[in-house]
C-alpha cells in the first residue's frame, strides 16, 4: 500500500475547546502521550484523575458529569474540584489466589446440570456443621436448665464442637471475602479473592483435622461406653461434614497451600 503522506501525522494545532480527561494509571493511552500533544489545543483543558485507569469518563463519576457540563458549554470553566477530592482506593495485594472462579464459569457453560453435585456437596457440607454448632453449642446451655449431665464421651464432644466451630469460621470469612471482593470489582473474582481470605482456607482445613478427630474420638467413646443413638449418629455425621467440607475447599482450590 502507498504509504501515507507524513503531514497526516502532524500534531494536531487547534483553538477548539477541548477536554483532555486522563487516569493517571492508564496503561493504553498514559497521560505523557497526552501532555505530548497539549501544545496544540490552545484552548484545551488537561485533566488527570488520580487512582483512575483507561476510560476514567466512564469509571469516575465526576469524570462523566465533567465531560457531559462540556459538552453543554464548551467554553464554560471545567468544575475541577472532584479531581482534588478523589482519595486512595483500598488495593488488595497479594491476592488470595484460586482458580475455581474459571473452572465453575467453564462447567456452567459447558452443562449448567453439572453444577448440581458441587453445590450438593457444598451445601451438605456447610449446613450439617453449621446445625451441630448450634445444637452443641446450646445443648450445655438445655442441659444445665433441665439439670441434665451429659453423656459420657471423652473428648469426642469437644472435638466435635471445633470441627463445626471451624467450618462456621471458614464459611462466613469466604462468604465475606466473596462479597469484598465482588464488591471491588466482579473480574476480579476470576483471578482470586481479597487477602484475609487465606483465614478462611486455613479455618477450612483445621476443620478436616477436628472432623478427623471427632470421628475417631467418637468411635472409640462408643465403644469404650456405648454412646446414645442420636448422639453417635449426630457426632459423625458433624465430623464426616467437616471432612468433607475440608476436602471440598482443597478440590477446588480454595485451601491453604
Amino acid at each position: 500500500m502507498i504509504p501515507r503522506d507524513e503531514a497526516e501525522y502532524a500534531p494536531v494545532e487547534t483553538d477548539i475547546p477541548a477536554l483532555l480527561i486522563e487516569g493517571d494509571m492508564d496503561p493504553i493511552t498514559p497521560p505523557p502521550l497526552a501532555k505530548a500533544i497539549l501544545p496544540g489545543f490552545a484552548n484545551g483543558t488537561y485533566v488527570e484523575f488520580p487512582y483512575a485507569g483507561h476510560g476514567p469518563s466512564r469509571s469516575v463519576d465526576c469524570a462523566g458529569d465533567m465531560l457531559n457540563a462540556f459538552f453543554d458549554d464548551p467554553t464554560a470553566e471545567p468544575d475541577l474540584a472532584c479531581v482534588n477530592e478523589m482519595q486512595e482506593p483500598q488495593i488488595y495485594a497479594p491476592l488470595f489466589t484460586t482458580n475455581i472462579g474459571p473452572r465453575l464459569v467453564v462447567k456452567a457453560m459447558e452443562d449448567k446440570n453439572s453444577l448440581i453435585g458441587p453445590g450438593i456437596w457444598a451445601a451438605s457440607s456447610i449446613w450439617i456443621p453449621i446445625i451441630g454448632f448450634v445444637v452443641l453449642t446450646v445443648a450445655p446451655i438445655s442441659r444445665r436448665i433441665d439439670k441434665r449431665t451429659p453423656a459420657p464421651a471423652g473428648w469426642a464432644r469437644v472435638t466435635t464442637w471445633l470441627a463445626a466451630f471451624f467450618v462456621v469460621v471458614s464459611t462466613a470469612t469466604f462468604g465475606a471475602a466473596i462479597g469484598v471482593t465482588y464488591k471491588t470489582s466482579e473480574i476480579l473474582l476470576l483471578f482470586g479473592l481479597v487477602p484475609w481470605a487465606k483465614w478462611g482456607a486455613l479455618s477450612g482445613l483445621l476443620a478436616g483435622i477436628a472432623g478427623v478427630a471427632a470421628v475417631v474420638g467418637t468411635v472409640r467413646a462408643h465403644v469404650s461406653q456405648r454412646l446414645p443413638f442420636g448422639t453417635l449418629l449426630g457426632f459423625l455425621v458433624t465430623g464426616l461434614a467437616s471432612i468433607s467440607m475440608s476436602v471440598f475447599l482443597v478440590y477446588w482450590g480454595l485451601g491453604p497451600f
